[in-house]
């Protein structure tokens, strides 16, 4: 926690750093199949209600006769890739840094305060898990895992942590 005070003013940020693991995001592999991830936007242009070669998802290949293939239905693209289990996609480096915590508080002056029975009063505004400074895992947040015990690194279907916004009163007597 990082703290600055300048007269009756403090600004506190607590930012949470984690570096290494990986994280297998099931969330990810099926928003793909279903075609809802940003990743699956390539080669929809002009396939419509069919696909025709020419319009497709790019890419550099050739079929198990030599036929060169340049490009390829999006949506079989990423259903093959789910139904075959190729699980590569959707491995991220779970590293990430976050702003935990940013508090801005306000101390009355001892002038106000000594005329009352209290020692002192302090005013914050407190925020939590408002906002990743750097995040490997799109969409998603990589606290958020299936579970905690062997299943660690695998992720799905999970709720990311929440962000909330509070007041605080500290009276000291």
């Amino acid at each position: 926690m990082n703290t600055i005070y300048f007269g009756g003013f403090r600004l506190s940020a607590l930012i949470d750093v984690k570096m290494g693991g990986d994280l297998y995001s099931i969330t990810n592999r099926y928003s793909h199949a279903s075609g809802n991830h940003i990743n699956t936007l390539e080669g929809r242009d002009g396939v419509g209600m069919g696909y025709n070669s020419g319009q497709g998802l790019e890419v550099s290949g050739v079929l198990g006769d030599g036929t060169p293939v340049n490009d390829v239905d999006p949506e079989a693209y990423w259903n093959a890739v789910v139904a075959r289990n190729i699980s590569a996609p959707f491995v991220y480096d779970a590293s990430y840094v976050k702003l935990r915590e940013l508090s801005l508080g306000y101390s009355l002056p001892e002038s106000l305060v000594s005329q009352t029975p209290l020692s002192g009063v302090s005013l914050s505004v407190v925020g939590r898990n408002l906002a990743f400074l750097y995040n490997n895992v799109p969409g998603l947040d990589p606290e958020s895992t299936y579970n905690v015990g062997n299943g660690q690194g695998i992720e799905s279907g999970s709720i990311p942590s929440t962000q909330s916004v509070g007041v605080s009163v500290q009276v000291k007597f």
